[in-house]
């Protein structure tokens, strides 16, 4: 699959390859969209000309006031045309430092720092892959929790000499709760992980889908009266994608992980230190000591009825093990909440209206309110 920086790259790429693949005069002269929409505004020159030379050889007012009304709007879509196309030369060149104040420090997944002269497709890109890499680092934590709450919950000790002792699963109420918790982590990182990637890939085929289609297809359409409105529309839905859905998450992107402050940051180096096994006292720790040896945890003390380990037992477990369990879940849940429905909500509102203001100003009103079906 192309990144969005190979889809940017592409898009500078198609007309040059075109006019350096084409067989006959005619070709070479239509190659790149870019003469395309040149010609469409030659065409649509000549037909008006014509209609303003019938219009003054018939002395037809109407007809001569059609034209001079078609041609302002030939004027903007001259100015259009130029601006689309410095745009789009542009857009490789659009990077983060050009958007926000300098002194921004980002990270990706691997915790590699960004350059900040890096182009604002490629950390909105960067963005989607870096919250995916931490849902599932999450999702595959959660699973880990469900394996040690279960030990807990399934953990009986059968203290009976001579027929006389108890029988119990002391731990069965207390990971109850927490299984709970689990669950409903596991479910909503499920659904925020699926929109994500969701976004990712309606992303990259915009992109391109715009670069490659709306606006030259729009710059074309647009140069003539039947089909004007329609063509506006096309560049409207092709300049929100290009520009505002972008720089939205890049947004999205400082917030989240900008520094070391971060919210996402300060949340990464919580999780790592909590799961290190080398730190005491944390769960990584006790997992350790659960599963490490010969994976009893302590609980073949109940077969001598010593029942006074019970007490340290739940004493550690009340602990720094079992604040995590409880306050993690409700922490990563909180996250992808809002990673996975708030902001993506937010945003693609923000690209509703935005396209519907761009595409009504240029030519008809486009709604692309369909997108708020991916949340």
């Amino acid at each position: 699959m192309l990144t969005a920086a190979d889809i940017i790259r592409n898009s500078a790429d198609v007309g040059a390859f075109a006019c350096t693949h084409g067989d006959n005069g005619l070709f070479q002269l239509i190659c790149g969209w870019q003469s395309m929409a040149a010609l469409a505004i030659a065409a649509s020159t000549a037909v008006l000309a014509l209609l303003y030379v019938l219009s003054a050889l018939f002395r037809n007012e109407s007809l001569k006031t059609f034209v001079k009304l078609e041609i302002n709007e030939l004027l903007f879509g001259v100015i259009l045309v130029v601006v689309i196309i410095s745009l789009v030369g542009a857009v490789s060149d659009l990077g983060v430092d050009s958007v926000l104040p300098s002194g921004y420090q980002f990270k990706d997944c691997a915790g590699n720092p960004v350059a900040s002269t890096t182009n604002i497709y490629t950390v909105t890109e960067l963005y989607f892959n870096s919250t995916g890499c931490d849902m599932s680092s999450w999702l595959e934590m959660n699973y880990i929790l469900g394996v040690y709450t279960d030990s807990l919950a399934s953990a009986t000790p059968y203290p009976r000499p001579m027929g006389v002792g108890l029988v119990a699963s002391p731990f069965a109420g207390l990971a109850s709760p927490i299984k709970q918790l689990l669950y409903n982590m596991s479910t909503a990182l499920a659904v925020a992980y699926i929109v994500n990637y969701a976004q990712l890939y309606v992303y990259l085929f915009a992109l391109a889908a715009s670069l490659h289609y709306f606006i030259p297809l729009g710059l074309f359409l647009r140069c003539f009266t039947p089909t004007r409105r329609i063509g506006g529309s096309l560049v409207g839905l092709g300049v929100s994608f290009l520009f505002i859905f972008p720089l939205l998450y890049t947004f999205n992107f400082v917030m989240f992980y900008s520094d070391q402050a971060s919210p996402m940051e300060t949340f990464r180096s919580f999780t790592k230190q909590s799961i290190d096994s080398a730190t005491p006292g944390g769960f990584g720790d006790a997992v350790s000591r659960l599963f490490g040896g010969k994976l009893t945890g302590g609980f073949t003390d109940f077969v001598t009825a010593a029942f006074g380990s019970i007490g340290g037992l739940v004493t550690s477990l009340v602990g720094g093990v079992f604040t995590l369990m409880m306050v993690l879940p409700i922490s990563v849940v909180g996250r992808a909440f809002a990673l996975g429905f708030i902001l993506p909500a937010f945003n693609i509102l923000m690209m509703v209206q935005a396209t519907k203001y761009i595409s009504k100003m240029i030519g008809e009103e486009l709604d692309i309110s369909q997108l708020t079906r991916m949340i």
